[in-house]
């Protein structure tokens, strides 16, 4: 075996290794992903070594470079799957991502035909190198799309972040460029280009980079997805008090201009112009109750140690005015029981309105042809058996 073969094996080897570390220490859709497409690039390095480093026959060769391209096909879409988990944006690409699955699921049942695989030929110093045939354009496309887009995705995510957590995500970034640019030129032999493969002997350091960047950096632990959740909180606080700024004094303006019209059309007695003003003055409110919300959502709490009291019943409501519309449009009814004499409790109202938030979503997903939505909130008495005192319990059902 020469060294681009086993530089091919100690990449799928590594690789296989951090993922299972991952997926032990977080069996979620991040360590899920991770480990999907780690064990797919795994696979494609593993066959290379048989076109590159065994001395096999051509049929065993064909084969080889058949089924690697076979793993090969379902890099991107998991790759993208992958980044979406990470960054949580998966249900905002649930379409994309069905779609790159659907492209990958139907690309595969032609990956041992000729016309995605032609035949093999000696070039770039190699026995054998892959020879293209028509349908194997189509990977080309998916592969170069997929890819970059998932790129795009973490350097967008990257502007919103700082401290720590940017150094998480550069490291990340950083490991997979290192892989897929070691990876990536085994295309342009394909093509008929004459690129020797040295960037094959980059692949070995992306398992080096993502075990220090998890061992030493704690990357993909579960508190660091949540810490790019409170970063893009605080942005999304900082825009909305743009946005309260600049609108707040147009709407005062507009609103005293409409009290103004509408006391000289009272004296006029025109009925039809009162209630268009009328109207106008409440959808005036109602924008202003929107902003003032979505500031208020926007904060976060910068002293972790400071509890506020919260109100259970208007955390839950202030969380139902994100969703009443939705939950309206998919025929969903909501069933209140919360008691009005719900005391207070300590705790950050916004990180409790973001689990209301949360809950409610999944129960909208759960529920696309419509049903009930029902809050019940309770309070117990319990006693703590150690030191004998009384508190209160609250017990929040959805």
């Amino acid at each position: 075996m020469n060294a681009y073969g086993l530089a091919a094996l100690f990449f799928s080897f590594n690789s296989v290794m951090v993922a299972i570390f991952v997926i032990i220490k977080r069996n979620d859709k991040v360590g899920r992903t991770f480990l999907a497409f780690n064990l797919l690039a795994a696979g494609w390095a593993q066959g290379l070594p048989w076109l590159i480093s065994y001395n096999v026959s051509y049929e065993v060769a064909l084969f080889s470079s058949r089924a690697l391209n076979l793993f090969a096909i379902f890099i991107p879409p998991t790759w993208y799957h992958f980044v979406c988990a990470y960054l949580a944006i998966q249900p905002k690409r649930k379409q994309v991502l069905t779609g790159l699955y659907v492209y990958s699921i139907l690309l595969s049942t032609v990956s041992f035909h000729p016309a995605f695989v032609n035949h093999l030929t000696s070039m770039v110093g190699f026995r054998y190198f892959t020879q293209p045939g028509p349908l194997y354009h189509l990977f080309t496309v998916l592969f170069s799309l997929a890819v970059t887009a998932a790129f795009v995705e973490l350097f967008v995510a990257l502007r919103f972040l700082k401290g720590e957590e940017r150094k998480r995500l550069k490291i990340l970034i950083s490991a997979m460029f290192v892989a897929f640019v070691g990876g990536s030129p085994t295309f342009l032999p394909v093509y008929g280009i004459p690129w020797p493969q040295y960037n094959l002997f980059l692949m070995p350091i992306y398992p080096l980079l993502m075990a220090y960047a998890i061992m030493k950096r704690g990357l993909l632990e579960s508190e660091n997805i949540l810490a790019i959740h409170r970063e893009k909180l605080a942005l999304i606080g900082l825009m909305t008090s743009s946005v309260n700024h600049e609108l707040r004094n147009p709407l005062f303006l507009i609103r005293e201009s409409a009290k103004k019209i509408a006391s000289q059309l009272e004296e006029k007695k025109n009925s039809e112009s009162m209630a268009a003003l009328s109207s106008i003055s409440k959808n005036l409110d109602r924008i202003s109750d929107l902003v003032g919300r979505l500031r208020d959502f926007g904060k976060v709490n910068q002293d972790k140690n400071v509890a506020d009291e919260v109100d259970l019943k208007k955390a839950i409501h202030d969380a139902l005015f994100f969703v009443s519309q939705e939950l309206k449009y998919h025929n969903v009814e909501i069933k209140e029981e919360i008691p009005d004499d719900l005391p207070k409790i300590k705790g950050d109202k916004n990180q409790l309105e973001e689990i209301f938030l949360n809950l409610f979503m999944n129960a909208l997903q759960a529920m696309p042809k419509g049903g009930l939505l029902s809050i019940v909130l309770r309070t117990s008495n319990i006693v703590h058996r150690e030191k004998g005192n009384r508190s209160t319990k609250y017990e929040v059902q959805c």
